[in-house]
């Protein structure tokens, strides 16, 4: 039987990493190669126990010839494209076309490489919830469908859903397996601040102010404020998933927690975990740690359906207070490494 060699774009990155490690502890005959841009050290040490097993390659998705030079390209089977450029508004002043160059050029560059790959059998993209955009009159009160509607506002998220759309054109003109995931509010192992994201989740806040031993700021509206919040450990199991399954029945999933949990009732949940936590709220418009809009609650910001991959695929998101104790287990074994500093919002 042939092995499965996966190749993950951005697998040293946040979610890529997760999926990385959780491929090679679910199957010995797993092969994969990150190809990232850079591998830091923390990326580095996850991989170092799966010998050779794990492949690095430096590369940008930027560039055709970097895809052109990954190793054993006729032993490829799957490529998970998780590489791109996250939202953060300043960037989006700063440099436009970033989103453009690699959201969607680099997808394009990503999929034209691997519609030539003789033993390529899935092409999985990683989306964003943020597809889902701003709220409309037909966006849903009840947790948000795959079907949309789609209203993306910023370049980010206009990138993703752009991509989504090419990837599937891709697929229906070469007969490539095209299926792709949307994502909620990530947070877990390996969150931190890279060349391609800087902002970070509120339990990576919420962590931050335990280490520093001191309150953790949050606004007063923020208290009400609402996220669909997921690990990416429960993400990497689901992706998993999705790449074993013979035949998905969709070519696109939300994976998510499926439900919204308040800003107060995150900050109890992590409390009993770590008693030390404080909390200071402050006034809204005051320096803080989190300041969320407590009136978003559709649309991206709404929960995600997630009736697709539970029913296919038999997934289910842990409890969210066990997911914050997995990722608060991996935090504090070695926390300045593992949750740098970040500065307040």
């Amino acid at each position: 039987m042939r092995r499965n060699v996966i190749v993950v774009t951005g697998g040293a990155g946040f979610v890529g990493s997760n999926l990385v490690r959780r491929l090679l502890e679910d199957d010995a005959d797993v092969r994969t190669i990150v190809f990232d841009r850079t591998v830091d050290d923390l990326a580095h040490a996850l991989f170092v126990p799966f010998g050779d097993r794990v492949a690095i390659h430096l590369g940008d998705i930027t560039s055709p010839e970097s895809l052109a030079a990954v190793p054993g390209q006729d032993e490829i089977t799957h490529v998970v494209h998780a590489a791109m450029a996250a939202h953060v508004p300043q960037w989006e002043i700063d440099d436009p076309t970033r989103f453009v160059n690699v959201n969607i050029v680099g997808t394009t560059n990503v999929l034209e490489w691997a519609r030539q790959l003789p033993s390529l059998e899935r092409f999985l993209y990683l989306s964003s919830g943020g597809v889902y955009g701003d709220a409309t009159a037909d966006s849903p009160e009840e947790p948000q469908p795959e079907t949309g509607p789609f209203n993306p506002p910023e370049l980010y998220a206009i990138s993703k859903y752009t991509s989504e759309l090419i990837a599937y054109r891709y697929g229906a003109l070469f007969g490539l397996d095209v299926r792709a995931v949307r994502l909620s509010w990530v947070f877990g192992p390996m969150e931190r601040v890279t060349s391609s994201r800087t902002l970070m989740s509120p339990p990576y806040a919420i962590a931050r102010a335990i280490i520093d031993d001191r309150p953790v700021r949050v606004t007063r509206r923020s208290l009400s404020a609402v996220g669909d919040f997921l690990s990416s450990e429960d993400i990497s199991q689901a992706l998993c998933s999705l790449l074993g399954a013979v035949e998905p029945r969709h070519t696109c999933y939300n994976v998510a927690a499926g439900e919204l949990t308040s800003i107060s009732d995150l900050l109890d949940l992590v409390a009993a975990i770590h008693p030390s936590l404080r909390r200071t709220v402050v006034a809204d418009g005051e320096s803080a740690d989190i300041d969320h809009d407590p009136a978003l609650r559709r649309a991206r910001w709404n929960a995600y359906a997630i009736e697709r991959v539970r029913s296919e695929f038999d997934w289910e998101p842990r409890p969210l207070a066990e997911q914050l104790a997995s990722y608060y287990a991996w935090v504090f074994e070695d926390a300045p490494a593992r949750c740098p500093a970040i500065a307040p919002v």
